[in-house]
């Protein structure tokens, strides 16, 4: 594997997708009441199981992230950084598989999903995905 390919499989892509390359169910990683906190790294760091279930028979080729935000107000505010809402400035993270992932319609991919801030960048973060017998490192900066 040549070095631009290794990195195009550990650099998260920030794309917008169309809904239709949605094959999943959803999978909530973490939820962060701003309200009732401040901002730690305990809110960066962290570790979190997944189980996705395939919609259709298909081939996975990557996983997506994207983010809810949910402001509880007297006239109360959403939105969604999901393919399948309104596309925003800030788009989906794009976690490319090394090797597809085959998948029959019902069948779950369970894994888990770790991610740390980086130690020489407080902005930048290292995301670890383990599903089956892979795991698989990336980095957002």
């Amino acid at each position: 594997m040549s070095v631009m390919t290794r990195l195009i499989y550990s650099d998260v892509q920030i794309l917008t997708l169309p809904p239709d390359t949605i094959v999943t169910s959803s999978s909530t990683l973490t939820s962060i009441d701003l309200n009732s906190r401040t901002t730690t790294s305990s809110c960066v760091n962290f570790s979190s199981s997944f189980c996705l279930e395939a919609r259709q028979d298909t081939r996975l080729n990557c996983l997506v992230g994207y983010f809810d935000t949910y402001f509880d107000l007297p006239s109360p505010v959403e939105f969604s950084t999901s393919p399948i809402s309104t596309p925003t400035h800030w788009k989906q993270s794009i976690f490319l598989l090394k090797t597809p992932i085959t998948l029959s319609k019902g069948e779950k991919l369970e894994g888990t999903l770790t991610c740390e801030r980086m130690d020489n960048d407080s902005r930048s973060l290292n995301i670890t995905i383990s599903f089956r017998e892979t795991t698989q490192v990336y980095q957002l900066q």
